[in-house]
């Protein structure tokens, strides 16, 4: 019997506009979780026929995050899977694991209005995917997340 691939996928990618492509990224032998999930799915931006710019916040892919540029190779049956990231654009990635969903809607506001932009994915995981540009305090979002997670709200984590 064959096993059924399961992809994390990006329902609001926050640079939708700009994206133009869609890439895979491998996660099984990253995160050791082979029965959770297998790749993640992101929207991208073609440069050329293997380069591409990230235009999702990665949730669940380590060492990337929104803009950085990647260079993409064949890998099985898929014809565009991230091999390696050729420049990072100096922007920062959180993840936030959502105990409840008591004060979510406050929690993001919050999040958004530090200058963050922030992607859900709700459906299984109650997670959120956060990205800081180069010039956002960074200190100021850890101090956030260090709070909410000392009162059982949240667990969160940095993605780059």
């Amino acid at each position: 019997m064959k096993k059924v691939e399961k992809i994390a996928t990006h329902d609001f990618p926050v640079w939708r506009d700009k994206a133009d492509f869609i890439i895979a990224s491998r996660l099984s032998e990253e995160l050791g979780i082979d029965d959770l999930l297998d790749w993640e799915q992101l929207w991208a931006r073609k440069l050329n026929s293997d380069r591409f710019e990230i235009c999702c916040i990665p949730f669940f892919i380590y060492g990337l995050a929104l803009g950085d540029i990647v260079k993409t190779k064949p890998f099985g049956s898929r014809t565009y899977v991230v091999s390696e990231i050729l420049g990072h654009s100096g922007r920062k990635t959180f993840r936030v694991f959502f105990q409840s969903l008591f004060r979510w809607n406050e929690i993001i506001d919050e999040i958004t209005s530090l200058g963050c932009n922030v992607e859900v994915r709700w459906e299984k995981s109650k997670l959120i995917a956060i990205d800081a540009a180069a010039e956002i305090d960074c200190n100021l979002i850890r101090a956030y997340l260090n709070n909410l997670e000392k009162q059982n709200d949240i667990r969160w984590e940095t993605g780059n």
